[in-house]
């Protein structure tokens, strides 16, 4: 009868020996490994458990969790340091975010050339330097140096012309002045089309 309870328990003992092995094959720092390390690793796993079963160990839980640990610690040790991954993905990120950079550098190029295109690219930088350079958002870009100096013309160019034209509308003429004129003229430009001549 106890040798039977024992064959039982180095049954269960080598099942769940496979169960560990398949639940670290599942695992992703597992998979990480070569396809060759894994069925070693398997392989290694059968053969402890089957050396166990033959040897007559202990198959108490305490002695078969203080293995598993052992094993652990001792695949641990000889694993590499997982991150490998992690540090393709912040390369590609940062390569990323350099095209990007210079996407909107060709696009804020390009469009300053009219009127409509200044306006929209200093809209744009406006928004680079708010999103991208004080709220360090990752889906604008920040801007270089030399672009915040450009920047700044541009702004000091726009303050400089509004400054102009009110000094314009203020000093050189009475803007209500100016529209009685035009609505007058417009006025008698509908009058006449509708009055029979």
């Amino acid at each position: 009868m106890v040798s039977e309870l024992e064959e039982q328990e180095r049954r269960r003992e080598f099942l769940r020996a496979q169960q560990q092995s398949r639940i670290g094959e599942s695992l992703p720092e597992a998979n990480m490994a070569a396809p060759e390390e894994s069925t070693q690793k398997m392989d290694r796993t059968e053969a402890a458990s089957a050396e166990t079963i033959s040897e007559g160990e202990s198959s108490s839980p305490m002695a078969v969790s203080a293995r598993l640990k052992a094993d652990r610690a001792q695949e641990a040790t000889k694993t590499e340091i997982p991150g490998g991954e992690a540090l393709t993905k912040v390369e590609d990120f940062k390569k990323a975010a350099q095209r990007l950079k210079t996407i909107f550098r060709i696009i804020n190029g390009a469009s300053a050339i009219t009127l409509v295109g200044l306006v929209g690219t200093f809209s744009l930088m406006n928004a680079q330097l708010i999103f991208g350079n004080l709220l360090k958002t990752k889906f604008l870009p920040a801007l270089d140096l030399w672009e915040i100096i450009v920047l700044g013309i541009l702004w000091f160019i726009f303050v400089v012309v509004l400054l102009f034209l009110i000094l314009l509308l203020t000093i050189g003429t009475n803007p209500w002045k100016v529209c009685e004129l035009l609505l007058t003229d417009v006025w008698q430009s509908v009058k006449s089309f509708f009055s029979p001549s």
